[in-house]
């Protein structure tokens, strides 16, 4: 570890940007492809079981922020999530260390060049777990 020089980004995101987010996170998956693992190195599992933890626990919560209406339509978001999840083929390609916490907050800038930080919940999952984090934060126009 070290420390990451930058600025969390306080303007409107630009093309250019987003364009840099999208080749940091390349480079991040890239990188955790190579990484050699130690024997000792352990780490969760982001995923359809990992997933549906966080749903059970969420599950105990919801009705404090959301009527049952609202709770039945996030309960058919979930399914189409789990059921993409398990659809899903591990393979190298798409499937490694992650960071799994990928978000504006983790994120700082440092001549307009994006680094990441706060690895606290990396892990192993689908690349496309760490772009759907970035993703949501961005705008139509930018996705």
């Amino acid at each position: 570890m070290r420390w990451v020089e930058g600025e969390h980004w306080n303007s409107e995101i630009t093309d250019i940007h987003v364009y840099n987010i999208g080749a940091m996170v390349g480079r991040l998956h890239k990188a955790s492809a190579r990484f050699d693992t130690p024997v000792d190195f352990v780490r969760p599992h982001w995923g359809s079981v990992s997933f549906r933890q966080e749903v059970a626990e969420l599950e105990r919560y919801y009705p404090r922020f959301l009527l049952d209406n609202s709770w039945k339509r996030y309960q058919e978001a979930i399914d189409k999530i789990i059921h993409q999840f398990d659809r899903m083929q591990r393979d190298a390609r798409n499937y490694g260390l992650i960071h799994a916490d990928l978000h504006s907050g983790n994120v700082v800038f440092n001549n307009g060049h994006p680094f990441p930080f706060d690895f606290g919940r990396c892990g192993y999952g689908f690349y496309l777990y760490d772009m759907s984090g970035a993703l949501l934060e961005l705008t139509p126009k930018h996705r």
